[in-house]
């Protein structure tokens, strides 16, 4: 089925903003992710350009919002969605598992960096300090 304005089977004005709603995208993040061809339109209108996506297309959208809100770049989604496979999606979760675990350290060290260009005698660390 498309998705139209007025339901499902209505061939009459098509809205972009019915496929966003039901998944959980912004009608932007999905003209971002229809420019980069996810997922893929069922159909595209010769004259207007408008795209068209199947209800079963939700799923995938979902599955790209969820894996961009973990910061999964698009080309990573893009490879997930062709694998179709549920190893191809375990492997990305375990990588962005590894990558929150490892996030803390990472800020943690940051820190610590500034703490110590702070303390250090003549030095600053936003290049705007007086000099005594």
């Amino acid at each position: 089925m498309l998705l139209w304005r007025s339901g499902w089977r209505n061939p009459c004005t098509p809205v972009f903003g019915a496929f966003a709603r039901l998944a959980p995208l912004t009608v932007k993040a999905v003209r971002h992710h229809d420019a980069q061809e996810l997922p893929v339109p069922s159909h595209v209108d010769p004259h207007s350009g408008y795209r068209y996506h199947r209800a079963g297309q939700v799923g995938t959208a979902t599955t790209i919002a969820l894996l961009r809100g973990l910061d999964v770049p698009l080309p990573v989604v893009r490879e997930v969605l062709r694998a179709l496979d549920g190893d191809a999606v375990a492997a990305v979760l375990a990588g962005e598992r590894e990558k929150l675990r490892a996030e803390p350290a990472r800020r943690e060290e940051l820190l610590r960096s500034l703490d110590g260009l702070l303390r250090r005698p003549g030095r600053c660390a936003t290049g705007r300090c007086a000099t005594t």
